[in-house]
C-alpha cells in the first residue's frame, strides 16, 4: 500500500514537472523586426488639448490598424 501511494505520488510530481517545462521567451525574427514601423512623437506644452486628442486618436487608430507601434512624450520643455 505505501508502495503504490508513493509511486501514484512519484507519477504525479513527475506529469506535474513535465508540465511546467521553461519553454523560454519567443524570440522575434530579424527580418520581422526590421518591417516593423515605430513612431516617435515629442510634443510642447503649447499644444492645444483638441490638437493632442486628435494626434492620440490617430496614433491609436494607426496602432490598431497597422500595427504601427508609438512612444508620444508630450509636453516637452524647449521645443516649439
Amino acid at each position: 500500500m505505501l508502495l503504490r501511494k508513493s509511486a501514484v505520488c512519484a507519477l504525479m510530481l513527475g506529469l506535474l514537472l513535465t508540465g511546467c517545462g521553461n519553454r523560454g521567451m519567443p524570440v522575434i525574427k530579424q527580418e520581422i523586426m526590421d518591417k516593423k514601423i515605430s513612431v516617435l512623437m515629442l510634443s510642447s506644452p503649447a499644444l492645444s488639448n483638441q490638437a493632442k486628442q486628435s494626434i492620440g486618436k490617430a496614433l491609436l487608430e494607426w496602432r490598431n490598424n497597422q500595427a504601427i507601434t508609438f512612444e508620444w512624450l508630450k509636453d516637452l520643455a524647449g521645443i516649439g
